[in-house]
């Protein structure tokens, strides 16, 4: 179990510039394949190591190389937290749009179910966007995140943000956060 109030509280003081649009989904299983790395939320390296790995990974053009990125989104997922601070992120695709293996990859598995989908409309503001959502939308509802992966999946325009819930509370997030 994360300290979620000690890691994501947003500063109340904190400019919003960013909107985020909340939907429910039902969204369908599927097999994602990429590339992990470990990380930590102790000091908020998470942002350092993600952002570093993420550039890594797609300025190499391993994504590029194994998967027809025309037929699948970019997924970042967040695997393994089975400690108070430590986790694995990995950046990948869906498994079926993938040209070869390598070695290096990885395969998660994200399931049906009920996912609350925050839509932001600036690439530049998702660790913000994390900080809103776990920081001060948790904490205002009455609903609880279900057992499931949280992951993004990036398109040209927006990212789209992926929490598993097990119920969705009504009139919890204006149009612009």
């Amino acid at each position: 179990p994360f300290d979620v109030a000690g890691q994501f509280t947003l500063q109340l003081d904190l400019a919003v510039d960013f909107e985020l649009q909340l939907e429910s989904v039902q969204y369908r299983a599927c097999q994602i394949q990429g590339f992990q790395t470990h990380t930590t939320l102790e000091n908020s390296q998470q942002v350092v190591d993600i952002c570093a790995f993420s550039n890594r990974i797609i300025d190499s053009g391993l994504l590029a190389a194994h998967f027809d990125l025309k037929q699948t989104p970019v997924f970042g997922i967040y695997t393994n937290m089975n400690d108070s601070s430590d986790f694995d992120y990995c950046i990948a695709c869906l498994a079926k749009s993938g040209h070869t293996a390598h070695p290096e990859m990885v395969r998660h598995q994200i399931e049906d179910g009920l996912y609350a989908k925050f839509r932001l409309n600036r690439l530049d503001r998702i660790k913000e966007a994390w900080h809103y959502i776990y920081g001060r939308w948790f904490p205002a509802i009455e609903a609880f995140r279900r057992h499931g992966y949280d992951f993004e999946t990036y398109h040209a325009d927006h990212v789209a943000i992926y929490i598993p819930m097990t119920k969705m509370p009504r009139g919890t997030l204006n149009k612009s956060a």
